[in-house]
């Protein structure tokens, strides 16, 4: 087993990732917006007996005295059926041959369940369980998708159709979507939910500004709802979603993604990633997300891999102990 870093052209590796459907995280674009934040990343070239079987972007930065942090997320991308024994030892060659000085933590999140299994048989122990994601197979004529949309989803859309509401894109310079990303801002801090930060969008307009679209929904000339989406190779993510209350009471939001599922079709995006479905802390938005008609993905679960592991290990077998029955009294 052969780990090749820093190797390839960055034409090269989407084209390998997007033949795989790769995740954003795993996409030449996602790092480069990283190492403007002033993230170390890594592009891992796997080799086994002379063949690239697989390639991993890894995420790295300094944690103190824990040493070097690694985050291989949504990978390694496997380019071919790879048998289990040689995806268990391609997971610890990564870990095993970072560049890197001193201790080093790698973490893991699968881009599918079957990871599961090679994580725990490289060592690694499992820290965190995973959220289903919603993704919308777009490779259909619009009357499918269109009849693909649940009952409810699709009335509320018939109802928005007919409010007189105008959709725009509004990507062209930053200061257009400027406002969504404060929005997005503020969202986050009063909401109290953690996702990447709205900047993260402007960073990856500035790398290409081709790969952003922002579409907005008016009514009498003032914005209601906006909806931001990253595109990397023919897959889009949806990445930031904002709705006033006028905006929610004409249905503005299944106005916009509809016609952001058409745009994206036609212009031959054929996988759309609407994120997490997470019943327990936004039950309405995966409710909004299954009635596209997406499919519910499941991912590989977050494990973790270093000299800590024995010690993470001991504190679950400790906390998996009955109590101890309390002496009956005399």
């Amino acid at each position: 087993m052969e780990i090749r870093w820093d190797t390839l052209a960055r034409s090269e590796w989407n084209r390998s990732v997007d033949a795989q459907g790769a995740a954003l995280q795993q996409h030449w674009s996602y790092g480069a917006t990283c190492t403007l934040w002033g993230r170390t990343i890594l592009r891992a070239e796997i080799i086994d007996q002379g063949q690239r079987i697989g390639l991993a972007q890894i995420l790295c930065r300094r944690a103190g005295r824990l040493g070097t942090l690694s985050l291989v997320s949504r990978g390694p991308v496997w380019l071919s059926s790879i048998p289990i024994g040689t995806r268990i030892e391609a997971l610890k060659a990564l870990r095993q041959h970072l560049p890197s000085d001193g201790p080093h933590i790698q973490i893991v999140t699968g881009a599918d369940p079957s990871l599961d299994r090679d994580c725990v048989e490289a060592g690694m122990i499992r820290v965190a369980r995973p959220d289903p994601t919603a993704v919308l197979d777009l490779d259909h004529p619009a009357e499918t998708l269109r009849s693909g949309l649940s009952g409810k989803w699709r009335n509320r859309l018939v109802r928005a159709e007919g409010c007189g509401l105008t959709i725009d894109r509004c990507d062209a310079d930053v200061t257009q979507f400027q406002w969504l990303l404060q929005a997005e801002a503020r969202q986050q801090r009063n909401k109290g939910y953690r996702g990447l930060p709205p900047r993260f969008v402007e960073a990856w307009h500035a790398l290409d500004a081709q790969a952003v679209r922002v579409f907005s929904a008016s009514n009498g000339g003032a914005p209601i709802a906006a909806m931001a989406f990253l595109c990397h190779g023919t897959s889009a993510t949806y990445q930031i979603g904002w709705c006033g209350d006028t905006g929610r009471a004409l249905n503005a939001h299944n106005l916009l993604m509809w016609h952001a599922m058409d745009h994206f079709r036609k212009r031959g995006i054929r996988r759309l990633d609407l994120g997490t479905l997470s019943n327990r802390s936004s039950p309405g938005l995966a409710r909004f997300k299954a009635g596209t008609g997406a499919q519910v993905v499941e991912f590989g679960a977050t494990y973790v891999n270093s000299r800590l592991s024995p010690v993470i290990a001991g504190m679950r077998r400790r906390r998996a102990r009955p109590p101890l029955a309390r002496p009956k009294p005399l």
